[in-house]
């Protein structure tokens, strides 16, 4: 095994923020054993969570603040550089603390953040059981603190919670002068602890790492969108669609790979996300033949 090559001290070389259990496990999953990073709750204001690269999987370590102090599944410490210096020599589950996975250069922070914060408005109501989304409805303002990948970013809601939201579901909203803006893993034996008491309180729970096909806007009827980049498909692939701007599409499947499908022109095929703008049927029902 090897040892700990990292500075308890040096706070920002292991402490990420407000990263989400999805993109913590995108950063860890390829990592070496023992690679870690620090970050917050987004689930439970407050609190933390320690993310370790593990056999090949990533485990995710609630850490709960209690009063001055720091608990992480029946150890009690008085500070975060004292909690990492114990774990460098003590097992979590198969693994010591190694170091800190390295951050992202300058640069790239600056373009997930580029023109952020921005407001945004829903197109449509958006419904999920996964604790790592933010569901919204119909017209509400968000907004939006990160964008990690293209069609999924990080947003706030009035009331301050914090999680993912589509992109095609929304649009960029200029707000007036006078408007007003998961399971984790336990060290060691705590996991059967933590197993015979996951019914006894709040669920708490993170984006898992396989792919879902985001879900249709909530709502009655047909999805359609709109074409506003013209594509001509590859000829040697029978399911791509040709797209001429201003042609519509009856959307029945978006994938989060960012490669939808639909019915365009008499056609079924997939078409890139990225092509079209998804529209309100209520409000354009006349223009639909």
């Amino acid at each position: 095994m090897a040892s700990a090559n990292f500075n308890s001290a040096d706070e920002d070389s292991w402490y990420f923020g407000m990263v989400s259990r999805k993109d913590s496990q995108n950063k860890l999953l390829h990592q070496k054993h023992g690679s870690f990073l620090v970050r917050d709750s987004t689930t439970c204001p407050g609190d933390y969570v320690l993310s370790v690269s593990e056999n090949s999987k990533v485990s995710h370590y609630i850490i709960n603040k209690q009063e001055n102090r720091l608990k992480i599944g029946d150890q009690m410490f008085d500070s975060m550089p004292e909690l990492l210096d114990f774990y460098k020599v003590h097992y979590l589950d198969t693994t010591t603390l190694i170091e800190p996975i390295p951050k992202l250069k300058e640069p790239e922070v600056a373009k997930k953040r580029e023109g952020l914060p921005m407001m945004v408005r829903a197109l449509f109501d958006f419904k999920s059981d996964d604790v790592d989304d933010l569901p919204f409805s119909k017209h509400e303002i968000l907004e939006v603190i990160e964008k990690p990948e293209e069609n999924w970013w990080n947003a706030r809601n009035a009331q301050g919670r914090i999680g993912q939201i589509p992109v095609p579901y929304v649009e960029p909203y200029v707000m007036n002068r006078n408007s007003t803006p998961g399971t984790y893993q336990m060290p060691g034996a705590q996991k059967e602890i933590m197993h015979q008491q996951k019914n006894s309180g709040p669920k708490h729970g993170y984006f898992h790492p396989t792919p879902r096909p985001t879900s249709m806007p909530s709502r009655t009827g047909p999805v359609f969108a709109e074409v506003i980049t013209r594509r001509v498909p590859n000829a040697y692939d029978p399911t791509a669609l040709a797209l001429e701007v201003g042609d519509r599409i009856q959307v029945t499947q978006m994938n989060k790979s960012g490669q939808w499908e639909g019915i365009c022109n008499n056609k079924q095929g997939k078409f890139p996300f990225t092509h079209v703008k998804l529209i309100d049927f209520n409000d354009s029902e006349n223009d639909f033949r």
